[in-house]
């Protein structure tokens, strides 16, 4: 808010100036320093085509800019797609790794109890029992 109004302020005083020097010089019938004129004249004109130009360039801005996002999503999309199916299979092999069925193969048990309670859930299991 102070920087808009300072700026106005600012050109505020640079017209009232220009329209005071413009009335000095046709009370006197004489120009004013008439090259250095002639010089910001050039001067304004050049910086008028300069801003064209660059109104013209940005304007091709954003669609490029959002041409350039597309892609590096894209390619963030790409990378982290491949590091999930990497984390994925070394977390497969350190599961492996840890595992300890990892050669699993079914045995007797060692222990005598145990010998005996699965003889008597085949047995049992081999009994049709009828449920009324």
């Amino acid at each position: 808010m102070i920087a808009a109004a300072s700026v106005f302020f600012a050109s505020l005083t640079g017209l009232s100036l220009l329209f005071g020097l413009k009335a000095i010089e046709s009370k006197r019938g004489n120009v004013f320093l008439p090259r250095v004129r002639s010089a910001a004249d050039d001067a304004a004109l050049s910086l008028k085509s300069l801003l064209t130009d660059l109104r013209i360039m940005l304007s091709k801005l954003p669609p490029a800019c959002v041409y350039l996002s597309r892609i590096a999503l894209h390619k963030l999309a790409l990378g982290s797609a491949q590091l999930a199916r990497l984390a994925e299979a070394q977390s497969h092999k350190v599961a492996d790794l840890v595992s300890h069925k990892r050669g699993f193969e079914k045995r007797e048990p060692r222990s005598d109890f145990l010998k005996q309670v699965s003889e008597r859930s085949t047995e049992s299991s081999d009994i049709d029992v009828e449920i009324r």
